[in-house]
């Protein structure tokens, strides 16, 4: 009998060494398969990307069954000589027009704004080290039915969707305009990387990119020749799911070793 009592006692200290055990392997699978794929740094709740694929004009090669964005084209009304406020947004969801009252003066009834995604290797390269994260976009109004265009904006906001890929990453990212796609300059930005979205108040119409400084993630250091390829971001996402298992399995461990009778043979 004493030896079953403490085998019963030995029990709740067991289980909790093997689940700090199989933690301990969890965090160590995490680790490594961080630093093999910058895609499985994020916590295991957070998903492995981005709830929609971003849709590009002219995507990078690394990007596979792209499909192409959506243009956008929205009338608002006018009362009393101003656009009323509204909310537009393209049917992509990647760019969204926020319009206070008053965004356009004009004695027409309505004015028509139109969103246009655009290749931005075909306008002018942006300042410094600046590259640009996704597409080109550029915003029309036209006073209808008289057909001016207005030269400014009062209180429009331009909401932007930015890509993230590998070889595309920045801890911060702003949006810059230009009224003929040529020369740009900085708006004040507000950068919400939760979400992967930019914006800033449009001066008038013109043209909006999302820039950004590519941060290295992954330095890349050539192979010997013929060393194969192999498969870094397979590997790198079992390693993942074998950690997240392992955590799991700590876990219902630690719990069994807190849930375990007391050792008959004390008290």
């Amino acid at each position: 009998m004493s030896g079953a009592r403490h085998a019963v006692g030995r029990r709740p200290v067991i289980a909790a060494v093997v689940g700090a055990g199989v933690i301990a392997t969890y965090l160590v699978l995490a680790a490594v398969s961080g630093h093999l794929s910058p895609l499985a740094r994020r916590p295991a709740l957070d998903g492995l990307g981005p709830l929609t694929p971003y849709r590009w004009v002219a995507p990078p090669p690394e990007v596979q069954d792209n499909r192409p964005p959506t243009p956008g084209t929205f009338v608002v009304p006018v009362r009393g000589g101003r656009t009323d406020p509204d909310l537009k947004m393209t049917e992509d969801v990647q760019v969204s027009l926020l319009l206070d009252r008053g965004v356009v003066t004009t004695d027409d009834p309505r004015v028509r704004f139109d969103v246009t995604p655009l290749d931005p290797t075909t306008l002018g390269p942006l300042p410094g080290e600046l590259a640009t994260f996704g597409n080109a976009i550029r915003i029309d109004a036209t006073e209808e039915p008289s057909g001016r265009s207005p030269a400014a904006f009062e209180d429009l906001v331009a909401i932007l969707v930015y890509p993230e890929t590998v070889s595309l990453h920045s801890a911060e990212h702003e949006i810059l305009y230009s009224p003929n796609g040529q020369r740009w300059r900085a708006l004040d930005t507000r950068d919400t990387l939760a979400t992967s979205q930019v914006q800033a108040e449009m001066p008038g119409p013109g043209y909006l990119v999302v820039g950004g400084v590519p941060r290295v993630i992954i330095p890349v250091t050539p192979r010997p020749p013929g060393a194969g390829d192999g498969n870094t971001g397979t590997l790198a996402t079992a390693l993942l799911v074998v950690s997240i298992a392992s955590l799991v399995v700590g876990i219902a461990f630690l719990l069994r070793a807190r849930r375990a009778p007391a050792d008959p043979g004390r008290g």
